[in-house]
């Protein structure tokens, strides 16, 4: 992974499916499942993306997440 990749702090679906190296099948039932959050870049049209620290308590576990 870049240093570019190590300092993003926002990431799209299949960045975050290189981040976490899961697979995005796996992430979009988490999604589903309100155990992984996320938000659109523009609203309700926007694309799907995710935060570097939902990303890494969903790694985690869960841990801190609401």
């Amino acid at each position: 992974m870049s240093s570019e990749r190590t300092t993003q702090e926002w990431y799209t679906l299949l960045e975050a499916v290189e981040y976490t190296r899961l697979s995005s099948s796996l992430l979009r039932m988490a999604i589903a499942e309100g155990k992984l959050k996320t938000t659109r870049s523009n609203g309700k049209s926007g694309k799907l993306i995710l935060h570097k620290t939902w990303l890494d308590q969903f790694l985690l576990g869960g841990a801190g997440h609401e």
